[in-house]
């Protein structure tokens, strides 16, 4: 929750070095515009890193299909994340200061994920609720805006059940994102979960097969 950290070495033997000339750059504020793979403009979508640093309650999803961001650095890209839960579509994009024209951002459809849940004997773990969200592990967010698991973890989230099998399909997840797949008997609590995957990632253009999930030891 920094914009910068900058060392000082206090030495009372030294007078300079009681003073300190921080020179402040401003950001440079840059406007988006979302639109759909046919190149049409899309409504209703969630920005997430609008703000260089915390997000306040004021960025709420856009009205229309423009957004501005603000506090981009002319040389290191700041990584957007734009998520459109109603039409499928979302994208994550590096976004640079380095010009203040507007940026189209063309939205990209949604990605999907299955796989299979098996109990310890090999059973099928038939109607469990399987759950999808985005993951709370810190390093994640490395090179992400941290803001949007607190904006977007409700949006994000995606529910279905496995079927007689064990079998599983989630669709409507943005491809590049880490989340977290849990498999449980009704909410996923600690006493009801039976199975927990995290580093799942979804890739464009494709289902990502995960396999057999196997259950908690």
């Amino acid at each position: 929750q920094f914009h910068a950290v900058i060392p000082i070495q206090v030495d009372e033997a030294k007078p300079e070095s009681l003073r300190h000339r921080i020179q402040l750059v401003p950001g440079v504020q840059r406007e988006i515009l979302l639109v759909e793979p046919q190149d049409k403009p899309v409504v209703g979508a969630e920005v997430a890193g609008r703000e260089p640093v915390r997000e306040s309650e004021r960025f709420r999803p856009p009205k229309g299909a423009k957004a501005m961001l603000y506090g981009l650095d002319s040389k290191k890209p700041r990584n957007i994340v734009i998520y459109h839960k109603e039409r499928k579509l979302g994208a994550v994009v590096p976004v640079r200061g380095d010009k203040k024209t507007p940026l189209r951002i063309s939205l990209q459809p949604l990605s999907s994920i299955r796989g299979v849940a098996l109990d310890q004997k090999g059973r099928p773990l038939g109607n469990m609720k399987v759950t999808v969200g985005l993951t709370r592990l810190i390093v994640a967010y490395r090179d992400l805006p941290w803001s949007m698991l607190r904006q977007m973890a409700g949006t994000m989230k995606r529910v279905t059940k496995t079927d007689s099998k064990g079998r599983f399909h989630v669709d409507g997840l943005l491809p590049g994102i880490h989340y977290t797949l849990s498999i449980s008997e009704g909410n996923p609590t600690r006493a009801n979960l039976r199975a927990v995957k995290d580093k799942v990632i979804a890739e464009q253009g494709r289902v990502v097969d995960l396999g057999i999930v196997r259950p908690l030891k």
